[in-house]
Formats: structure tokens, C-alpha cells, sequence
């Protein structure tokens, strides 16, 4: 019995604690091995090296708890020209001294604790990590400094790529920017809650949370070595992902996967993210009226 909590600790400590460069393992995308209904069968016509990450919950997680949603991971996803292109953007707002405060995320995790850490996650941390793999994360270390990029500039790097790997090419109207809830999918539009590019400066972070949409689309601008720390960790799901220049993460948060950015570690890590928050799943039914409020305008599905 003692052999087996020992292994166990071990095991988590190894998940959570050991720099995690790649995913544990891969497999191969195809249509029956995906879960999901929003990572396009045919995606890897397109990005041959795109793949589902292995997901590894630890012995702690109660079996009856439902599974993960599955990340995508998205190699190439922005050329380094598009990456640096957004990244100007991006700097250009922050010129003008447009921080984003908002961060839209905060909202699905209101019971912030004093530490930076949700009640739940705090929890889930002291479950699964002893004091040497502590996350450093606290209210002072900063989460970044964030700027929206303008619409038309979205729409012209991404609106397209996500219509693909999302299998959503019928949005005829594509993307529609709109935070507040009241502003629903339909079966020609995608709501994009956030466009926020984020610069995380050394010791920034953010502390775990669950997105509350539909999908997540993070892009990462530059890519920053392992050991500056600013991995992307899905803590309940033994995944570490190291920023690479280029490389964008597709998954569900709504209340699952549980995940954080770790801190980065030093001046030489500095990190860009390009974050989309997306809402895509609609209730309409063929026959149903659609009505635009905005245009006055309304069409039958």
C-alpha cells in the first residue's frame, strides 16, 4: 500500500513538476478518434502536423468526472511573418497606452482567492503538488500586459484559418464581435467575445481557470525556451505546453480543463499570446426565423 502512494506521488510530481516541452504523447487526428465537434476532420490537409495531445488526469481525479475536452495543438497555424505582423499591432495599441484591464476570463472565476488562485484550484494544487512545485502565481506578479486588437485586423489574420479547423466554413458572416451575452451564435455568424494580445514580462503570469466559451483559440507570437518557464499547463490533465512561434491551441474551457500560464521566469522569456474567445454553438433549427437587431434584418434557416 505504501509502494503505491509513493508511486502515485511520484507520478504527480513528474506530470506537474518536469518541464514538459511536447505532450506526453500524440495520436493521429481522424474524424473517429476526435470527441469533439469543433476541430474539422479534414484539418490536417492543411496542417499536416496538427494533433491531439494525450491527456493524463491523475489518480486523484474521480473517475466519475467527466472527460476532458480535447486540446488540438496546431504547428505552423501563423507564419513568423504573421506572428510579427500581429505582434506590431499589438505593440502599436500599447503606444497609444489602450491597456486592456478587463480580462474577460476573470468573470467565470469571480471566487479569486487574496493568493490569485481560485478556491477550487488552491484545492486541486495542494492535492496534487507538494511545496517545491508550489505555482507562483499571486496578485502582484501581474497577468500581462493586454491590448484588443481592432476587428478588421482579426478578421483579415484569422478569420478564414478558424472558419477551417473549425469546420465552420457555412458562417457565411463570419466572425461578430460582441462581449455581451446577449449577442448569441447563429448558423451563419461566430461570436468573438476577446481579441486580446497579451505581453507576459518576467514574473507575469495568470492563475488557474476555466475560459466559460464555446472554444479557446491561443496562438503563441514568439516562442520562449523552456527553461524561462510561460508554459501554458492544463493542471488537471498532465499537459505542458512550451510556447512556440507559430503554434496555436484549439480547446473547450467552459468548466473543464482546468489551466494556468505559468510565470515567466526571466527577462529573456518575454511572451506573446494572441487569445480568441469564441462562441459558436446555436439552438436554431431549420425553419426558424433569425433576426439581426443591429442591421433590422431577419432570414429563415
Amino acid at each position: 500500500m505504501v509502494f503505491m502512494y509513493v508511486t502515485i506521488f511520484v507520478l504527480l510530481c513528474f506530470l506537474l513538476c518536469v518541464p514538459l516541452t511536447t505532450p506526453l504523447a500524440t495520436s493521429t487526428l481522424t474524424l473517429s478518434q476526435s470527441r469533439t465537434n469543433y476541430i474539422n476532420p479534414a484539418i490536417q490537409e492543411r496542417y499536416p502536423l496538427a494533433f491531439l495531445p494525450k491527456l493524463t488526469r491523475p489518480a486523484s481525479v474521480p473517475k466519475s468526472s467527466p472527460p476532458p475536452s480535447e486540446v488540438v495543438q496546431i504547428p505552423n497555424f501563423l507564419t513568423p511573418e504573421e506572428c510579427g505582423r500581429l505582434i506590431g499591432l499589438g505593440e502599436a495599441v500599447a503606444l497609444t497606452g489602450q491597456e486592456c484591464e478587463e480580462y474577460l476570463n476573470a468573470r467565470v472565476n469571480e471566487e479569486i482567492s487574496e493568493k490569485g488562485v481560485s478556491l477550487e484550484a488552491s484545492e486541486l494544487i495542494s492535492e496534487h503538488m507538494d511545496d517545491s512545485c508550489a505555482i507562483d502565481i499571486n496578485e502582484s506578479a501581474g497577468g500581462g500586459y493586454r491590448v484588443r486588437l481592432g476587428e478588421d485586423d482579426i478578421r483579415d489574420a484569422l478569420e478564414e484559418k478558424v472558419k477551417f479547423i473549425m469546420g465552420l466554413e457555412d458562417r457565411t458572416e463570419g466572425f461578430y464581435f460582441e462581449e455581451g451575452a446577449w449577442e448569441r451564435p447563429t448558423p451563419r455568424r461566430i461570436v468573438i467575445r476577446d481579441q486580446t494580445m497579451v505581453k507576459y514580462s518576467e514574473s507575469n503570469g495568470v492563475p488557474p481557470h476555466v475560459d466559460g466559451k464555446d472554444a479557446t483559440l491561443l496562438i503563441y507570437l514568439n516562442t520562449v525556451d523552456a527553461k524561462h518557464g510561460g508554459r501554458t499547463v492544463f493542471v488537471e490533465d498532465g499537459l505542458a505546453v512550451a510556447p512556440v512561434q507559430g503554434t496555436a491551441l484549439l480547446y473547450k474551457s467552459q468548466t473543464e480543463l482546468l489551466h494556468f500560464s505559468e510565470p515567466v521566469k526571466s527577462k529573456e522569456g518575454t511572451k506573446y499570446i494572441l487569445q480568441l474567445l469564441i462562441d459558436y454553438e446555436h439552438d436554431y433549427k431549420k425553419g426558424d426565423t433569425v433576426t439581426d437587431f443591429r442591421k433590422g434584418t431577419s432570414y429563415v434557416c
